[in-house]
């Protein structure tokens, strides 16, 4: 599958960006992002199912902390 992360502030996108390898690993990219491009939300979706959202994330929730390797 291939995956697009597209990231939003206050409701309006303000980015995008293809997904690197897996699902997991989008889902890191995505969380990093949200402070690269200083957003409120990212979603995850799959380029090859219509575009239909797979993931996603708000800033202000646990589940957006990145892990530490």
């Amino acid at each position: 599958m291939s995956y697009w992360i597209e990231f939003y502030d206050q409701g309006n996108k303000i980015g995008e960006t293809p997904a690197p390898g897996s699902e997991e690993e989008a889902r890191e990219h995505a969380k990093q992002g949200l402070v690269t491009h200083k957003a409120d939300f990212a979603r995850i979706v799959d380029v090859g199912a219509e575009r239909a959202e797979v993931w996603s994330v708000h800033a202000d929730t646990d589940e957006a902390r990145i892990s530490k390797p």
